[in-house]
C-alpha cells in the first residue's frame, strides 16, 4: 500500500516537472534584424532572370568574423514565398563577398552555394537556421 502511494504522488508531483524541463526552449530572435537596403540590392544582383526577393532579415553570424545571413521569400516564375538564405561577407552597409548558404538561394540565384567554397559557409553555420526560422514563423503569423 505505501508504495502504491508514493508512486502516485510521484507521479503527480515529478513526472510534471521532468515533462516540463524536456520540452525545447524558445528561440531568441533579438539579434535578428531588417536586412540593409544594400544587402538586398546585393542579394537581388544575382538572381535570375524573373525573381524577386521581399520580407529580408538578417542575422550577424557568431562563427564568422564579418558575415551576416540574410533571409528572404524568393518569388517567381513557379516559385512562390519560397525562403532562401544567403551569406553575406563584410559590414552591412558595405557587403562583400555573397554565397549561397541552402540550395534555394543557390537554385534561382547565380551565387556559388557556401559549402562548396573555400569558406565553407553553410545552414550548419551558428546564425543561419535562427534568421530562416525567423522568417518562417514571422510569415506563418500573418
Amino acid at each position: 500500500m505505501r508504495i502504491r502511494t508514493f508512486l502516485i504522488i510521484y507521479a503527480f508531483l515529478f513526472l510534471p516537472l521532468c515533462m516540463c524541463s524536456s520540452s525545447s526552449t524558445s528561440q531568441d530572435y533579438s539579434r535578428v534584424i531588417p536586412a540593409t537596403e544594400k544587402q538586398i540590392n546585393h542579394i537581388k544582383e544575382g538572381l535570375e532572370e524573373g525573381f524577386s526577393i521581399s520580407n529580408e532579415y538578417a542575422i550577424k553570424s557568431n562563427d564568422f568574423k564579418k558575415v551576416n545571413f540574410v533571409a528572404c521569400n524568393l518569388n517567381g516564375p513557379g516559385v512562390s514565398d519560397a525562403v532562401a538564405v544567403w551569406a553575406i561577407t563584410g559590414d552591412p552597409d558595405e557587403p562583400g563577398m555573397i554565397v549561397c548558404a541552402d540550395h534555394t538561394a543557390k537554385e534561382f540565384s547565380v551565387y556559388p552555394l557556401g559549402s562548396k567554397t573555400k569558406a565553407e559557409i553553410s545552414m550548419a553555420d551558428e546564425g543561419a537556421r535562427i534568421v530562416e526560422e525567423y522568417l518562417r514563423k514571422k510569415l506563418y503569423l500573418k
